[in-house]
């Protein structure tokens, strides 16, 4: 984000964590581009940014600061998913998707009226 910043990229995020329950719709709509059955969006590890209206050179070099900063960018998958800017840390994904899950359950009950 910084590197963006400093390269006056205007950097804005669509999405970044998804649960399984949205991550389960997704793959029934159509619109969706890549819906995984386990996303890393569901880890924390995942967001969406607004990309499509920026400049070639602008997208280039976003990419890349990404990649220098050990972000994968879903452009290259075998579908590509432009907006798509992830981090995987490995391990067993489904532990992970759980794992995150209860800690955001945790975090709405601490809300009153949540």
């Amino acid at each position: 984000m910084l590197a963006a910043q400093s390269d006056n990229i205007p950097l804005r995020f669509r999405y970044a964590y998804r649960d399984q329950a949205e991550q389960e719709r997704l793959k029934h709509d159509p619109s969706a581009i890549t819906p995984a059955d386990k996303s890393l969006h569901s880890t924390g590890n995942a967001v969406d940014a607004y990309v499509k209206k920026l400049p070639p050179a602008m997208l280039s070099k976003l990419v890349s600061d990404a990649a220098a900063a050990g972000i994968s960018w879903g452009g290259l998958f075998s579908t590509p998913d432009e907006p798509h800017f992830h981090v995987d840390p490995g391990g067993n994904r489904a532990q992970r998707i759980n794992a995150f899950s209860q800690a955001v359950q945790a975090l709405k009950d601490q809300i009153p009226g949540y």
